[in-house]
């Protein structure tokens, strides 16, 4: 085991949050990497600032649409 990954494995313990997000891609793959080996993937995820604001104007665009 790498001498950095044991945080992996505490990083996450008392988060409520269901969203980590970062702008730094390798940030973005051990958070994901950790909410792995942590057993929470049915409860939270981690994604890229970009992909959260590109997610967000399509369900901005969605609901214009429904208007």
């Amino acid at each position: 085991m790498k001498a950095g990954a044991p945080i992996l494995f505490t990083l996450y313990e008392g988060v409520e949050a269901d969203v980590l997000v970062t702008s730094n891609p390798g940030c973005l793959l051990q958070m994901q990497l950790g909410i792995r080996r942590a057993g929470l993937e049915d409860r939270m995820h981690a994604v890229h600032l970009i992909d959260l604001l590109a997610e967000s104007v399509e369900q901005g665009w969605d609901a214009q649409a429904e208007k």
